[in-house]
C-alpha cells in the first residue's frame, strides 16, 4: 500500500440545502490500493450560514464514524469512495439530527490542495435520505415515474439504490446535459460499495427517447458508467447517452456490470478500460438474465483486453438484434496480453443473435470482427470491420495468437453467420464464414435469416449491408 504524508486539506460543501463554509487544516498519512488515499484522521470546523452554529467533526479511515457536536450530540455518518477531478477522494454522507441541516462534503485532491468539482448540485431536504420532492412529477410507481428533467434531478436517482427500491421507476422529460467541458466527473449510479448489491440500481429507468449527454468519469475504479451496476430485475431502455468521455478499469456508457436489461438504449463518445461501447460486463453466471436487445453504440473504445464495440463481456440471456459500429483497439504496449477483443464483443459467454459489428478491430491475440473470443452461441449474425493482429513482440508467440474474420478462438457455436473477407482481410473458416462483399450485400448469401420481420436489405441503407429493421440508428 503507497502511503503519502498530506499537508493540507481543504473541504467543499455540495448537495446542501444552506452554504456552508469549510475550514479544515493539518496533517495526516493516507492511503489506499496505489493512489494517494484519505488521512486517517482530520479535525476540521464547518459553520452552517443558516444555523450559525459549529461542529467538529473527525473524520477516519472507515466507513462509519461520528461527528460531535458542541452540545455533545453525536451523530452517525459513513462515506463511500469517490473520484473527483481524476484523484481518489471520498463523498462523505451525514446522516443529520434534522432535515433541515443535511451536509454532505466530498473530499478529493493533490498533495497538497484539495478541491471540489463536484460543486455543481446543490440539493434541499433531507441530507442522504431520497427526497421525491425534488422530481419534476410522478410518484415513482410504473403507472406514474418519477419526471427527470434536470441534471440535478438525475442525480437524486443515486439515492434509490439497493433492493428496497427495485419498485421504483424514472423517466426523463427532458434531454440532459451533464457537461459543458470535462470539469465535473459523474459518480455512477449504483456504484458498487465492497462487491455488495446494497447500492445497485434495481429500479426502472425509461429514457422516453430522450438522451443524456457528458458523462465525463476518468479514473481506474470498476464499473465506470452511467450506471454503474444494474441490478437482476433493474430494467433501462429508451435512452440515448451520449458524447461520453469515460475511463475505468471496467468501462461503458451506459452500464458497468449488467445484471438485469437494457432495451432500446444507444450510446456516442469514447469508452477506454476493458469493457464496451454500452455496456462493460454481463453478469455470465448460470441463471443469469442479463440481456441488450434493440440498442446500438458508436462509440470507439480502446484499452487493454476484453474489449467490444457494444459489450466487454456478454452473458446471460445475452444480445439480440443490436449492433455496434465504433473501432475497437488495444492499446497495450507488445506482450501485454491484449486479448479477447472483438467488433461487438470481446469475451462471448452467451448468446448473440441478429446482430453486427462494422467497426475495425486491432488487438494481439483473441480478435475477431464480431466476438473476440466465443464460449457460447452466434446465430443470423454478421461483421464487415478490418481485423488486425499487432505483434506480441516475441515473433514465436505471435505464431500461437488467434485471429478470425467472425470470431477467433473458443467452444462456442456459430450459425449462419458471415464476414466479409475483402474489408476484415481474413480467410478463416469454421468460425463464421467469409463471403466477398458484393455476396454480403446480396439477400440469398443470408441463409435462414427473417427478412421479413427481422433484417432488411437495400442499396441505400446500411451502406447495402444487412440492417436492423426495428434498430436502424
Amino acid at each position: 500500500m503507497n502511503t503519502t504524508k498530506i499537508k493540507s486539506f481543504i473541504f467543499t460543501a455540495i448537495l446542501i440545502a444552506t452554504a456552508i463554509t469549510i475550514s479544515c487544516s493539518g496533517d495526516g498519512d493516507g492511503g489506499g490500493g496505489g493512489k494517494q488515499g484519505p488521512p486517517k484522521s482530520i479535525v476540521g470546523t464547518w459553520e452552517s450560514a443558516n444555523a450559525g452554529d459549529k461542529e467538529t467533526l473527525e473524520f477516519k479511515f472507515s466507513r462509519t464514524g461520528v461527528y460531535t457536536s458542541e452540545t455533545g450530540t453525536k451523530t452517525n455518518f459513513i462515506y463511500n469512495y469517490a473520484y473527483v477531478g481524476g484523484e481518489e477522494g471520498i463523498e462523505v454522507i451525514f446522516l443529520p439530527a434534522s432535515a433541515n441541516t443535511p451536509r454532505t462534503f466530498v473530499y478529493s485532491g493533490k498533495d497538497d490542495f484539495f478541491f471540489s468539482t463536484n460543486s455543481k448540485f446543490t440539493r434541499t431536504g433531507s441530507g442522504s435520505e431520497p427526497n421525491p420532492n425534488l422530481f419534476a412529477g410522478g410518484n415513482g410507481t410504473a403507472a406514474n415515474p418519477w419526471v427527470i428533467t434536470t441534471a440535478e434531478q438525475l442525480w437524486e436517482v443515486h439515492y434509490y439504490v439497493g433492493e428496497e427500491h427495485a419498485d421504483k421507476h424514472f423517466k426523463l422529460g427532458a434531454d440532459i446535459a451533464l457537461n459543458t467541458d470535462e470539469n465535473f466527473q459523474w459518480t455512477p449510479i449504483g456504484i458498487n460499495s465492497f462487491y455488495t448489491i446494497s447500492n445497485y440500481f434495481f429500479g426502472t429507468f425509461d429514457g422516453a427517447g430522450f438522451a443524456i449527454s457528458g458523462v465525463y468519469i476518468d479514473n481506474d475504479w470498476d464499473n465506470q458508467a452511467l450506471f454503474g451496476n444494474v441490478g437482476e430485475g433493474a430494467t433501462i431502455k429508451n435512452l440515448g447517452v451520449v458524447d461520453v468521455s469515460i475511463k475505468g478499469r471496467h468501462a461503458g456508457a451506459l452500464a458497468g456490470w449488467l445484471y438485469g436489461s437494457v432495451i432500446n438504449c444507444y450510446s456516442t463518445g469514447n469508452v477506454e478500460g476493458s469493457g464496451g461501447g454500452l455496456v462493460s460486463l454481463m453478469d455470465a453466471l448460470n441463471g443469469s438474465n442479463a440481456s441488450i436487445a434493440n440498442s446500438y453504440s458508436t462509440a470507439n473504445v480502446r484499452g487493454q483486453s476484453g474489449l467490444g464495440g457494444l459489450v466487454g463481456q456478454n452473458g446471460g440471456k445475452g444480445i439480440s438484434n443490436s449492433y455496434a459500429t465504433g473501432n475497437v483497439q488495444a492499446t497495450g504496449s507488445p506482450g501485454s496480453n491484449s486479448g479477447s477483443i472483438g467488433g461487438l464483443v470481446g469475451t462471448n459467454n452467451g448468446p448473440i443473435i441478429n446482430s453486427y459489428a462494422t467497426g475495425d478491430v486491432q488487438g494481439e491475440n483473441g480478435v475477431g470482427g464480431l466476438a473476440g473470443t466465443n464460449s457460447g452461441s452466434i446465430t443470423n449474425s454478421y461483421s464487415t470491420g478490418s481485423v488486425t493482429k499487432t505483434s506480441t513482440g516475441d515473433p514465436l508467440m505471435d505464431n500461437f495468437t488467434n485471429v478470425g474474420g467472425l470470431t477467433s478462438t473458443g467452444n462456442g457455436t456459430v450459425s449462419n453467420s458471415y464476414y466479409d473477407s475483402e474489408t476484415s482481410g481474413q480467410s478463416d473458416t469454421g468460425r463464421g464464414t467469409p463471403k466477398t462483399t458484393e455476396e454480403m450485400k446480396t439477400q440469398s448469401t443470408y441463409t435462414g435469416w427473417d427478412f421479413t420481420n427481422i433484417w432488411g436489405i437495400d442499396s441505400e441503407t446500411n451502406d447495402g449491408y444487412p440492417f436492423l429493421q426495428e434498430n436502424k440508428q
